[in-house]
């Protein structure tokens, strides 16, 4: 056995062994002994060859015929796609059966085998939610323990989401995605009902996509099909998850996928939330998943022919911006003209959302145009913000619409630290590109020609896509911030999704899956010895490590200046060849680790309240005695931020 697989197979151990189960199903539940008629009459059951089909983005999968029946077992366990993994979810080690749709104790209808009237329960089994099962269990537990669950079940999506991708561009090729759906929040959310918890309609038994109209028009075809595909797929894991640590409706948490060439977002539960301006590239979480930390300087032109619609146009790219800043990045923003027009500050800031809710406030009242075009003195400033920093990776974005009325001076770049990229881009024609190719060929950074105005705001927020070059394949990102609906507070583990089978880095997209699931971080902050409090210190401080590299260069660089087009294409970059070679940094990410949630020092979960309330008195309906539980969790306040 290879090392990963024994180590895979060490937190696989670890991750089962949290949750008690029980053979027998409760009374009143009890387990099917036949799967329903018009199952067993579809070419999904094949009593010769002794299989069930599960059938996944056109890919079929035997299962016994008597998969779910008869019995509490862990009907999933090493079964292909999601539980074959080195990280199998939970719930791959958990106690479940097939029940009738009368069954009291939270049937769920299957994923796997919809419009057959088909339901299923892990509570009747006595698997139960993780957390639930610690309180009345004797082991004592810690943080690292809710870490290793939550980066299992992310690890999992995003392996099940990586290997099915071929499968998945097999479909859209053929043409045959009928069998893949896109359940779209804009067209209305089906069984959502009003909960007040969440303060909005959800569907916990289901999961749908936020796009929004107008990236929907600009998608193609192809990426519109792989988005419902890669959505169905998805919708089974996230759907298992909940079923089995999701215990109480009132509790808020999501499960999130956020696709990088639609902007779309698959969301577990389905909601009723409908936005003509979401775009999950421009959220925190995603930004923290794909670009790791950084310091940012934006660099906005605000000249007298910025009037009208571009000073709009540049306060949208502002502001998109601002919106992939994450809790461990910092910033600033110069507005400029034939002086420094403005500064949101003398010194970089620390992005909290408090401080990117001002900003953005800022950017409100202070871009407006006026005055002529100088590029010298704001990039002197930028650059002497930069020196200041210890951070790993710096980033000047510098836009203008026009020619520097001085003359641009090249000696103005020596006030640019060397570890500093320089993204510059050119709006529209009038734009002088010489001293903004300048800018990006000097520093290691890319230009960008942005002809086509109403596209700004979605150039300049792509920045980190540099940085995904330089991102660990494997890593789980964890990101702390608050629902703009509630107020209240969500930490999740993010995972960037790769193109495996590209010659070149490519990111398909984030998978987040919220501690919430299990917990509610508010009762967390209950137990002694301030451990909720030490654990998200101690997540910040991890988010906040340098990676192994700060800079993108070579072939790596090459590429990403070809794909804007040839007017990006540095004079250095002709010394390195054709660059047929691959430069995928996960190309072997199939050999990720197990995650490691010893890097975080180990933090007791003791004396925490187990009667914690936040939102109304509804309590969670314990199993029965034989699973020697007496304990009952009331509904929390938290919704997730990824809303806005």
């Amino acid at each position: 056995m290879s090392r990963i697989a024994k180590v895979a197979g060490a937190v696989t151990s670890l991750v089962a062994s949290l949750v008690a189960t029980v053979s027998a199903a409760q009374a009143g539940c009890e387990c099917l002994t036949e799967l329903p008629l018009a199952l067993r009459q579809s070419d999904l059951y094949d009593e010769a060859e002794g299989c069930l089909y599960y059938e996944n983005a056109g890919v079929r999968y035997c299962y016994n015929i008597s998969y779910g029946l008869n019995e509490c077992a862990a009907h999933d366990e090493g079964l292909d796609p999601f539980c074959s993994s080195f990280f199998p979810p939970d719930f791959c080690e958990q106690s479940f059966c097939f029940v009738d749709s009368s069954c009291s104790i939270e049937p769920y209808a299957s994923s796997y085998f919809p419009g057959y009237g088909l339901y299923y329960s892990y509570k009747t089994c006595g698997s139960i939610n993780s957390f639930v099962a610690w309180t009345g269990d004797d082991v004592p537990r810690s943080m690292t323990d809710l870490i290793a669950l939550v980066e299992a079940y992310a690890l999992s999506a995003k392996q099940a989401l990586e290997e099915n991708l071929q499968q998945v561009r097999d479909l859209v090729d053929s043409g045959n995605t009928e069998e893949c759906s896109l359940d779209k929040a804009c067209n209305g959310c089906t069984g959502c009902e009003d909960n007040d918890c969440w303060e909005q309609t959800i569907n916990t038994r289901r999961t749908n996509v936020v796009l929004n109209s107008e990236l929907e028009r600009q998608a193609s075809s192809a990426e519109l099909e792989e988005l419902s595909c890669m959505a169905s797929y998805i919708s089974s894991t996230y759907r298992r998850t909940a079923s089995k640590e999701y215990n109480d409706d009132g509790r808020v948490a999501y499960q999130y996928y956020g696709s990088q060439s639609t902007g779309a977002m698959v969301q577990w539960p389905a909601s009723g939330f409908c936005s003509d301006s979401f775009d999950a590239r421009q959220r925190p979480w995603y930004a923290s998943a794909a670009s790791g930390p950084k310091d940012v300087v934006l660099v906005i032109d605000v000249s007298g022919s910025m009037s009208g619609e571009r000073i709009k146009l540049a306060k949208e790219a502002a502001k998109a911006v601002l919106g992939t800043l994450t809790w461990v990045d910092h910033a600033n923003i110069v507005l400029f003209n034939n002086e420094i027009e403005a500064k949101y500050s003398s010194e970089l800031v620390t992005t909290t959302e408090a401080e990117i809710a001002s900003m953005r406030r800022w950017v409100n009242d202070n871009v407006r145009a006026s005055g002529g075009t100088e590029f010298e003195a704001p990039l002197r400033f930028a650059g002497e913000l930069l020196a200041g920093s210890t951070a790993c990776s710096k980033a000047i974005l510098y836009m203008t619409d026009g020619e520097d009325s001085t003359g641009f001076d090249s000696s103005t770049l020596n006030s640019v630290p060397s570890d500093a990229v320089i993204f510059s881009y050119a709006l529209g024609e009038g734009a002088h590109h010489a001293p903004l190719q300048e800018m990006a060929c000097s520093t290691g950074g890319i230009f960008y020609p942005v002809d086509s105005e109403n596209v700004l705001a979605d150039v300049m927020a792509s920045y980190y896509e540099y940085y995904v070059q330089l991102a660990d394949p494997c890593a789980v990102n964890w990101i702390r911030y608050s629902d703009a609906i509630t107020g209240a507070e969500l930490l999740g583990g993010c995972s960037a999704i790769f193109d495996t089978l590209s010659s070149e880095t490519v990111l398909q997209g984030v998978n987040c899956v919220d501690l919430n699931i299990i917990v509610e971080p508010l009762q967390l902050k209950t137990c002694s010895n301030n451990a909720y409090d030490n654990f998200v210190e101690m997540v910040r401080s991890q988010a906040a490590t340098c990676r192994a590299q700060s800079s993108v260069s070579g072939c790596a660089l090459k590429k990403l200046r070809a794909k804007v087009g040839s007017s990006s294409v540095c004079a250095s970059d002709s010394i390195l060849g054709t660059c047929d070679g691959n430069t995928n940094i996960a190309f072997n990410a199939t050999s990720c680790p197990a995650p490691n949630s010893n890097r975080f020092s180990d933090i007791i979960l003791q004396d925490c309240n187990a009667e914690y309330e936040s939102c109304t008195a509804q309590y969670y309906d314990p199993p029965s005695a034989a699973v020697s539980l007496k304990f009952s969790l009331l509904c929390f306040a938290l919704v997730s931020a990824l809303l806005l």
